[in-house]
């Protein structure tokens, strides 16, 4: 494997486990409120939020990076395919959440923006 490869999936991993730890963190905040929007409820379906948006940005790392080294032509077909499928990983997670699952939704919410403040922390944080 190239160096560059590996360095590439580290970084997509700490973005990733940026966004899991503030999910985490407005999760531990939730249990001390009280249901329908906190409690364990609402921790759990913050947590949901925050990995349904994680997951995403691990699903869009690996497609993103797979070509590793490559012509322009094929490294901007990755990203707009990675792009596509996060996005679809993304509606499907929400939409089993708040749908099939059917989490309160403000928690829900409250662990994807949890999650995007968290991918922010990383690109503050991660060289």
């Amino acid at each position: 494997m190239h160096p560059q490869m590996h360095a590439s999936r580290r970084m997509v991993l700490a973005y990733a486990t940026w966004q899991a730890v503030a999910g985490a963190l407005v999760a531990l905040v939730l249990v001390w409120f009280a249901p329908p929007h906190g409690g364990l409820g609402g921790a759990f379906a913050a947590l949901a939020g925050a990995a349904v948006v994680a997951s995403g940005t691990v699903v869009f790392g690996w497609r993103l990076f797979r070509p590793g080294i490559a012509p322009v032509p094929q490294l901007a077909r990755a990203w707009y395919s990675a792009e596509v499928l996060k996005w679809l990983w993304v509606g499907c997670g929400l939409w089993l959440a708040l749908g099939k699952v059917a989490l309160a939704p403000l928690p829900v919410l409250l662990g994807v923006i949890a999650a995007q403040i968290g991918f922010w922390v990383g690109l503050a944080r991660v060289k």
